[in-house]
């Protein structure tokens, strides 16, 4: 989608900064292989964690997520 976009940074550990700029959609991102934790979401942030995702993630209308693996 063109309101979306995914940043994936590599160093210690790596962490992904995925948007979504759409209004009304939610957008799917594909994540690469092995477990995340999300970090912060659109309404929150833990640097223990709010939760594990792997394989796909979807992100709410106007809202975004940072996860690091």
């Amino acid at each position: 989608k063109p309101l979306s976009y995914g940043v994936s940074m590599v160093g210690e550990q790596e962490v992904m900064v995925l948007l979504n700029a759409d209004k009304k959609s939610t957008s799917k991102f594909i994540l690469p292989s092995g477990k995340w934790t999300i970090l912060a979401n659109g309404t929150h942030a833990d640097t223990e964690g709010l939760g594990r995702v792997e394989d796909v993630v979807e992100v709410v209308p106007r809202s975004g997520l940072v996860l690091v693996k």
